[in-house]
């Protein structure tokens, strides 16, 4: 039976935190490339003012106009990739974390980001 060349997957895949422009700190994101700096960005998005919410795309993010850099995080061995949709999707969004007058709702907790997202995610892809 033939395969298409397309539907081919690596045995490995090349993980990356990548760094886009935001509008006080840069954004983080977890890309998994599949093939040729294309493959699957998975992040949360909105803004901790107003609660984050998760987002997979399938894009080469270093085409967006916002793209800063990309840093080479290691390998995965090759999984289905609707198993790191589950896996990133499951894990909680930062929440809103300021009220209607934009004073912290819970100040004795640490504000969580995008870039927290992307820690705890990468700490899921390790274990």
């Amino acid at each position: 039976m033939a395969t298409n060349a397309a539907e081919v997957q690596p045995q490995e895949l090349t993980v990356y935190k990548i760094f886009s422009l935001g509008s006080r700190r840069d954004h983080a994101a977890l890309f998994v490339e599949t093939e040729n700096n294309k493959g699957h960005l998975y992040h949360v998005t909105a803004s901790i003012a107003y609660g984050m919410t998760f987002e997979h795309r399938v894009e080469n993010p270093t085409e967006s106009l916002t793209f800063l850099r990309k840093e080479r995080l290691g390998t995965i061995e090759s999984v289905p990739l609707a198993n790191l949709e589950e896996i990133f999707g499951g894990l909680k969004p930062p929440p809103k974390q300021f009220d209607d007058r934009f004073k912290r709702i819970d100040p004795t907790m640490p504000l969580l980001d995008c870039r927290t997202w992307t820690k705890d995610a990468l700490e899921l892809l390790i274990k």
